[in-house]
């Protein structure tokens, strides 16, 4: 049991963010909520909770140890990657092509950076949809000029 208050308090931190990544989890229908006893949905505050753990990580950048650092990191990596998921498998094809493209044009101006296996994963997850929507885009990703396809 820690005992000082550099290790109570690195336990807390690492408590929270282990309690806020449940909660995204919930959020995002991979756990059951404990107050109605099913999976359900909620990618708004999912996102809102992934934002929030973004924020502790910009701001607690440079005062984290190597295993809160890593701890936080691979929290996000793993939500990013379930809310992508989950996103893609509950929206209509079409609407979530542009939902993961805009999402995808948001890690790629810099909000939170990619590292290769996300970038892959969410590549993947575009062209899946894409492809599921008979390769029609969205207006907004069609050249000008271009006519939609089908």
């Amino acid at each position: 049991m820690p005992t000082t208050t550099p290790e109570i308090n690195k336990a807390m931190f690492m408590q929270l963010i282990i309690m806020l990544s449940s909660s995204a989890m919930q959020q995002l229908g991979k756990m059951i909520n404990p107050m109605t006893g099913k999976m359900e949905i909620q990618l708004e505050g999912a996102q809102a909770t992934i934002d929030m753990v973004e924020m502790l990580e910009a701001k607690t950048k440079g005062n984290l140890d190597r295993e809160e650092d890593r701890l936080i990191k691979n929290t996000l990596t793993a939500l990013r990657m379930n809310y992508v998921e989950t996103a893609a498998s509950a929206a209509a094809p079409a609407r979530t092509f542009y939902n993961l493209s805009f999402r995808f044009s948001c890690y790629q101006r810099g909000r939170a950076r990619v590292g290769g296996i996300l970038a892959a994963r969410l590549a993947a997850h575009l062209l899946s949809a894409w492809s599921r929507a008979g390769g029609a885009l969205h207006p907004r990703f069609r050249r000008r000029g271009q006519q939609r396809s089908g």
